[in-house]
């Protein structure tokens, strides 16, 4: 499932960059990832290996360790390096507002994936509705237990979105 997630989200961001004609410009894509744990490990991985089937697509990571004025820096030094896209995967709901503010004022198109932000412009958003899911999965084992048992719940980082 990764694989495939890695591979369609390289092919609609390349898509997306260079519509259907032909360029000569090498694009480069700043992503941001607010931690690098198995999950964002392997789709680092998918996303090296699928921009190698396009020589127009560099890709520039940066790894924030789940902090805040980190990632808020390491966006600031990708901005800084020249991009075409940022993709973001925000640590919390708050805190990257420079940031994003600074790449709006560079006509930097921002996707923002698996997280949201308040307060934020971004182009686009590619992630799940955790929320809803978590009360499908509740629904779910409730009935699985017909009213007996008991039911918890493990919530995410403080301060980051449902999705």
């Amino acid at each position: 499932m990764m694989k495939m997630f890695g591979a369609l989200f390289v092919t609609f961001v390349c898509a997306t960059l260079m519509g259907c004609g032909s360029h000569e410009h090498k694009y480069v894509i700043g992503i941001s990832q607010c931690s690098l744990t198995d999950w964002r490990y392997q789709l680092k991985d998918e996303l090296v290996l699928a921009s190698y089937f396009n020589e127009d697509v560099e890709i520039r990571m940066a790894f924030a360790d789940d902090d805040d004025v980190q990632q808020s820096n390491q966006i600031d030094s990708l901005l800084n390096t020249g991009l075409d896209l940022l993709i973001v995967s925000p640590n919390q709901v708050k805190g990257l507002s420079g940031s994003m503010k600074r790449a709006q004022d560079m006509k930097v198109p921002v996707i923002l994936y698996d997280r949201k932000m308040n307060d934020v412009e971004f182009t686009a958003f590619m992630g799940a509705d955790n929320y809803a899911i978590g009360n499908m999965m509740g629904e779910f084992a409730a009935a699985q237990l017909k009213g007996k048992g008991n039911i918890a719940e493990i919530g995410g980082l403080k301060g980051s979105s449902l999705g």
